[in-house]
């Protein structure tokens, strides 16, 4: 896959990443995994906020929420997707509309425990760590398609 110059181009205006740690996972496997989804020159970078609270059943919850923006936000997006399998990439084209809010909210959702061993898998079913990419505007997305996807 060619990553060339026009993925340069800003089509990413920020991204937010959530994840839930609950009381019976390790906090810093998952902090290590969410640096995963980071280029590695900009890890060090990325603040993680952290919000205790408690989960339907009084349990204990740790929600942690990472945000990129602008630059840096586009080599994530970058990253995250040259990591991808080619059987996530090939979901992530053939559901791309599906995963839209509005017309550049996209919304991904990875493997969680496949991201503490260091996977990026697009996994639609529970345990997920939850990507949303904040498009720059529609022509973005047809970009993102034809130069990460196509």
């Amino acid at each position: 896959m060619s990553l060339g110059k026009s993925v340069e181009k800003d089509i990413v205006r920020r991204i937010e990443i959530k994840a839930i740690q609950h009381a019976t996972e390790s906090r810093e496997k998952l902090l290590n995994a969410l640096k995963v989804l980071f280029p590695v020159e900009i890890r060090d970078r990325v603040k993680i906020s952290e919000l205790k609270t408690r989960g339907h059943y009084g349990n204990p919850i740790t929600l942690y929420v990472c945000t990129v923006e602008g630059a840096d936000a586009n080599m994530t997006l970058k990253w995250i997707l040259s990591k991808m399998p080619s059987a996530s990439k090939s979901l992530l084209r053939a559901t791309i509309h599906d995963r839209l809010q509005g017309k550049i909210n996209l919304h991904l959702r990875v493997h969680k425990q496949l991201l503490v061993d260091g996977r990026i898998v697009l996994w639609d079913g529970d345990e997920t760590v939850k990507v949303l990419v904040q498009l720059k505007n529609r022509k973005a997305l047809e970009e993102l398609v034809s130069v990460y996807l196509g």
